[in-house]
């Protein structure tokens, strides 16, 4: 049976690398031949999709129920994307409308502009101004220069990469598609969010600051069991972050910065245009193992677990993976080491799992009948109703296009995701299978 249930201080470097003399502002463009075989950005959005993203776009507001964040632009791009019929996108708009809220006015007295924006940063309720605001600048600016501008500003990236790096994600689809309605959301979705990433991000630029860096790195895709169990190890994070922290990121920021920073900083990326590939790719079998090998227990009733948190760490891989480009080599070296530190911010308050990238591979979902190959998957992405797996089955297929099977690890990932969450209606693990509490007696 399908399920149906739906679930809803400042980076210096970055700055810099904006901003860099001439012979610092190395474009990526070795970059952009990755996306030429991915089902994504070459598709030109369809009259429909423009016009449920414009819909969308001037009735709802970004936040709803309290503080949730509008997924539609996410969902409805991805199930574009990976192929779905008109009817079926028709259908995301059905499903999602009812629970958005409506956009409303702008704040009144409140006109922001290029000296102004930053005042207001972190207010959830100035949305639409920031709307407005950004709206205009896209339009006359364009999509890449205000998003390099505007995202990349020491002031605003923290909040960037806070809200479960939300906004991350929204840029990012918005970059990706040439949206500029999407592009504007995304950054007014980082306007109006706390920076609550700043702390760790803070902490892991003044340890770079204070220390040499490691001769060679210390860090890459051979080494993510080694190094995670190394962290999970660590007497000096035991007891700082319980199962009893109502809100287990906070607590993590708050009492853990110091040590993140010292990990973080472990990962030494060559400032080269092959260095910057290279450390995308271990970014991306990080924040893949990190979601999907960290709650396998075998013979347990509760095992495998997809933890809620960690699938956003790999979804906003994506977009990290197509803003690169637009990057110099030093704002893309600040980019990639900040997602970076947020895994490991994620990693610690979902209680230090273990990383079991060889238990993974070997699960015996890989032998199902219904799910063998891509085609298959994508189908039941697209029969599912909830509001992540597209995203994370789109995600998963365009690593493996982009880097090639990998012991069929990609497509092992997305068949444990739709067996869990599609097949069986599972559902997210919201508790941290780190925490030996959540597994029952």
């Amino acid at each position: 049976m399908l399920a149906t249930t739906r679930t809803a201080p400042p980076i210096k470097r970055s700055l810099q690398g904006v901003t860099a003399s001439a012979s610092k502002k190395i474009k990526l463009h070795q970059m952009t031949m990755l996306t030429a075989t991915a089902p994504t950005s070459a598709r030109p959005l369809t009259p429909l999709v423009t016009s449920l993203l414009e819909r969308n776009h001037n009735e709802h507001h970004m936040y709803f129920a309290g503080g949730l964040h509008n997924h539609f632009p996410h969902t409805l791009l991805s199930q574009f994307a990976l192929g779905a019929s008109e009817q079926r996108l028709n259908r995301e708009w059905s499903l999602e409308d009812p629970d958005l809220e409506k956009l409303g006015e702008p704040v009144e007295n409140i006109v922001l502009n290029e000296k102004n924006w930053r005042d207001y940063i972190g207010i959830r309720r100035y949305y639409p101004n920031y709307l407005k605001f950004f709206d205009h600048l896209v339009q006359r600016d364009g999509i890449i220069p205000t998003t390099v501008k505007y995202a990349f500003d020491p002031v605003l990236i923290p909040s960037v990469l806070s809200g479960l790096l939300h906004p991350l994600i929204h840029i990012g689809f918005g970059v990706e598609f040439s949206s500029p309605l999407v592009t504007a959301e995304g950054l007014a979705e980082a306007c109006t969010h706390q920076p609550k990433m700043k702390p760790v991000l803070d902490a892991s630029r003044k340890h770079s600051e204070l220390n040499q860096p490691a001769s060679h790195s210390k860090y890459n895709t051979k080494r993510i069991v080694e190094f995670f169990d190394t962290l999970r190890k660590d007497p000096r994070l035991d007891g700082l972050v319980t199962v009893e922290n109502d809100d287990k990121t906070a607590a993590t920021i708050q009492k853990c910065a110091e040590v993140i920073a010292e990990y973080a900083n472990l990962w030494t990326i060559e400032e080269t245009p092959a260095g910057i590939q290279d450390a995308l790719h271990t970014l991306f079998h990080t924040t893949t193992d990190l979601y999907a090998s960290t709650g396998l227990r075998p013979g347990h009733p509760a095992s495998p677990r997809l933890d809620f948190f960690l699938l956003h760490l790999l979804t906003a891989t994506l977009a990290t993976r197509h803003l690169l480009p637009h990057l110099s080599i030093d704002a893309s070296r600040d980019l990639l080491h900040a997602h970076f530190t947020i895994c490991l911010t994620f990693y610690i308050a979902r209680g230090r799992p273990p990383v079991q990238p060889t238990l993974l591979l070997a699960l015996p979902v890989k032998n199902s009948p219904a799910l063998k190959t891509w085609e298959q998957i994508v189908h039941y992405a697209h029969e599912s109703e909830d509001l992540h797996v597209p995203k994370v089955i789109r995600t998963l297929k365009i690593a493996e296009e982009m880097y090639g099977p990998e012991n069929d690890l990609w497509i092992q990932v997305a068949r444990l995701t739709i067996d869990k969450l599609v097949i069986k209606g599972g559902q997210w693990d919201r508790d941290g299978c780190g925490y030996e509490e959540t597994w029952g007696g």
